[in-house]
């Protein structure tokens, strides 16, 4: 794996816990700071996350902290940042210590090169979905699966080898109510990247909404769009509960139609209508991780046809939405809209909508009937950032440790965090 120099430490960095010289901040947000460090003694660059002394007092997020490190470190899965230690600062704040993972984030990758060629996608999912797996198998569920949370690194000749961040909002399967962190009825994760139950806040959430997840990536990662991306995320939120996900090759016409399928399948709404495991889903995806993983052609097409789809908004222009067969499933998904009374699952988007402030006076969407419909947002409208998980404390200005830290604003994450090694970024 590629790393940069050792920086030389100014005789003012400031010492972690009497083990950690702090060398540079690397990342923040609502729950921490995340800083490039050296193991004294050692010579080991780390990465060490700081919770925020203003959350310090708060036992949930303390306990949301720390379960992000044990749920990693049970895991110990190679596709998932190592924990290395844990401690508290004098404050009283406590940290953990993890491998510093120097790389891009699945976003930075997108946002430079627009959709990637199909066997890349295909293989970078994979490698997701064996993280996934290790974690499904020790009963964690990690919910929050958005693309700054896939950290692609260089190791040896790989160029795209996965690391997956962020288990801070993860759920243990069987843990007893007294000990969860999440009340009854919060929505919880990302929206855009939520499967349909997750929006609903579910009791009975398991393992299958990270496949879907997986799915939302998978589409992004090909097309350069989120499965229900729209006018506003009021309006693709309530889309993914109310709507089936429009077929991939309305964006990118040269994509496999059998990939096609493996990914629609991931997104079914019914989650009995999914892949049963991440290793059935890997499986299915596995067989296009070598074609055209090297060729860049096939994504240039994909961006040309986004261009001119993006142009094409512009005029007004709507666009029929061809049906598309999922695999097992017997039944077409498309764009088309359902009956027009309002169901239980719309009712109950709305509420967890109301419960972000979205839904009001101000925010109505408006789903007209037949193929090629469209949403609209009026009022105010809403734009919630791609990163934001629901669920977060409120963001703090103020850094944990001295400030006399030198801060840097180069790619290097560190952690299971988010982008940078702290949620609350861009994902």
């Amino acid at each position: 794996m590629e790393r940069r120099s050792n920086p030389p430490a100014p005789e003012d960095a400031p010492i972690l816990d009497g083990r950690y010289r702090l060398l540079e901040r690397i990342g923040c947000g609502g729950m921490g700071v995340v800083y490039r460090a050296e193991r004294l003694q050692l010579g080991r660059l780390v990465a060490v996350k700081v919770l925020r002394h203003e959350l310090a007092g708060d036992r949930r997020a303390v306990q949301r902290f720390q379960r992000e490190a044990v749920a990693a470190g049970r895991i110990g899965d190679p596709h998932i940042v190592q924990v290395l230690d844990l401690g508290r600062e004098p404050g009283g704040a406590p940290y953990v210590v993890l491998e510093l993972v120097e790389g891009r984030s699945l976003r930075e990758v997108l946002a430079g090169a627009g959709p990637l060629a199909p066997g890349r996608a295909a293989h970078i999912g994979c490698q997701l979905l064996a993280a996934l797996s290790a974690a499904h198998r020790r009963g964690i569920v990690h919910r929050d699966l958005k693309p700054s949370n896939v950290m692609l690194v260089r190791v040896d000749d790989e160029p795209d080898f996965v690391k997956l961040l962020d288990f801070g909002i993860c759920k243990f399967v069987g843990e007893p109510a007294a000990l969860r962190l999440t009340r009854t009825g919060a929505l919880v994760g990302t929206p855009g990247f939520m499967a349909p139950e997750q929006i609903l806040a579910g009791r009975d959430i398991d393992h299958r909404v990270d496949l879907w997840s997986v799915g939302a990536l998978l589409y992004l990662a090909l097309t350069g769009r989120r499965p229900h991306e729209g006018p506003g995320r009021a309006c693709e939120i309530l889309a993914t509960v109310e709507e089936d996900v429009p077929p991939l090759r309305v964006h990118r016409t040269d994509l496999d139609p059998g990939l096609e399928a493996v990914v629609l399948r991931a997104l079914a709404r019914e989650r009995e209508a999914r892949y049963p495991t991440a290793e059935a889903f890997r499986d299915a995806l596995s067989q296009y991780c070598d074609a055209g993983r090297d060729s860049t052609q096939g994504a240039q097409r994909a961006q040309r046809t986004q261009r001119g789809e993006e142009q094409g908004k512009g005029e007004g222009e709507g666009e029929r939405t061809p049906t598309t067969p999922v695999a097992g499933r017997g039944r077409t998904v498309a764009g088309a809209r359902r009956a027009r009374g309002p169901s239980a699952a719309l009712l109950a988007a709305l509420a967890a909508l109301a419960a972000l402030g979205v839904v009001g006076g101000d925010v109505w969407c408006r789903h007209r009937g037949g193929r090629g419909g469209e949403r609209t947002a009026a009022g105010a409208g809403y734009s919630l950032p791609e990163d934001a998980s629901s669920g977060d404390p409120s963001p703090a200005p103020s850094p944990v440790v001295p400030s006399s830290a030198p801060s840097s604003s180069g790619g290097v994450v560190g952690g299971a965090g988010g982008a940078a090694g702290a949620r609350g970024g861009k994902p």
